[in-house]
């Protein structure tokens, strides 16, 4: 192709028609620079579809965080509903208690969700936004105003941190335990330690529950949650649904990033200890599914064959996944389970023999 300008530079120059000449010059010159500027748009375009590409493949790792924003503040409300629920049962009748089961739950009253920062926070710092991209920088500024409010940290305020049972147990000369946060969610208070306590530790409790000064503080802690802890809790979950509207506006296609799926229980042969392979039937749903044949017994879902991610239910065919959850009863039978994450929803489907 050089070659072939050349010759023609050439010729010409010899027929000494220097005005064609000059006009052949301006047009190889403007052609020239007409390449460039092609070649520079190309590669322009290029770069703002690769920048594309990393601002989406962030922004869904962002969307996967603040879904689990969500299900950790629902998991923390829901446990925090359960307290409240245990001291309106004490309020009403602490007779009812197991006697060995109520010392441990006046001691997990007093517990307490802990410190909580969203991780999102970190993925805001890897997410490469244009700042001359308005879509970009609005749904960057919304990201950044839900990370610097997505934080819990009950010890901060001086309610919220205050411990109203334990220091009235401890008075009566009961020994401390200590509970975590959850515990009840997880056993029911029905495998407790029964030689922890005494039986005077038992008979002061059983007298303790029922004096003014006791129920006062009951009453107390009860508005502590209701009013406090939940006000803040149902505000982060509807902050983060609202970024999670915003993204999928952006973004539609836009997933959640569970690259896993399994279910597993006592209603396998492997009881608790493997996990299950689910198939993702829906990426953009993130909806698992699978058939398969399952014992009377319980079941969880989980991810990774690990409990770090993990979702229950208290509902059986059907029901909404809890983070964290109680384990879900099934009946034996031939089912398809189908899991869908966005929906927060299971199903077990029996199938015909």
């Amino acid at each position: 192709m050089l070659k072939f300008f050349r010759n023609i530079r050439r010729r010409l120059l010899g027929s000494g028609k220097v005005q064609n000449y000059l006009l052949y010059a301006i047009g190889e010159i403007l052609l020239v620079v007409i390449g460039i500027l092609i070649a520079l748009q190309i590669n322009n375009w290029n770069e703002k579809r690769k920048h594309e590409q990393r601002f989406r493949v962030t922004l869904e790792q962002i969307h996967t965080s603040i879904k689990e924003d969500t299900e950790i503040a629902r998991f923390v409300l829901n446990t925090q509903q359960q307290q409240i629920d245990l001291i309106d049962q004490i309020l009403t009748d602490p007779d009812k208690f197991n006697p060995y089961s109520l010392l441990y739950i006046l001691f997990y009253l007093d517990a307490k969700p802990r410190i909580y920062s969203s991780e999102t926070k970190h993925l805001l710092s890897a997410l490469e936004f244009n700042p001359n991209n308005t879509k970009q920088n609005e749904l960057a500024k919304q990201i950044t105003s839900y990370v610097n409010n997505e934080s819990w940290d009950f010890s901060k305020d001086q309610w919220a941190a205050k411990n109203f049972i334990i220091p009235l147990l401890e008075e009566a000369g009961i020994p401390a335990y200590p509970s975590s946060f959850a515990y009840s969610a997880l056993w029911d208070f029905k495998n407790v330690d029964t030689t922890f306590f005494s039986d005077q530790h038992l008979l002061t409790a059983r007298a303790l529950v029922k004096t003014t000064m006791f129920r006062s503080a009951l009453k107390s802690l009860k508005v502590v949650k209701q009013e406090l802890s939940a006000a803040a809790l149902n505000n982060s979950i509807a902050d983060g649904q609202s970024i999670i509207n915003a993204i999928k506006a952006y973004y539609p296609e836009v997933r959640l990033r569970f690259d896993d799926m399994g279910i597993l229980g006592t209603a396998f042969e492997t009881g608790y200890n493997q996990s299950i392979p689910m198939t993702l039937t829906n990426a953009q749903e993130g909806i698992w599914e699978i058939d398969t044949y399952l014992k009377q017994g319980t079941v969880k879902f989980r991810t990774r064959n690990s409990w770090n991610q993990n979702w229950g239910g208290d509902t059986f065919p059907k029901g909404t996944t809890v983070w964290y959850g109680a384990d879900i009863s099934v009946e034996a039978g031939n089912y398809h389970i189908v899991l869908h994450l966005t929906q927060n929803t299971y199903e077990f489907i029996k199938k015909e023999p």
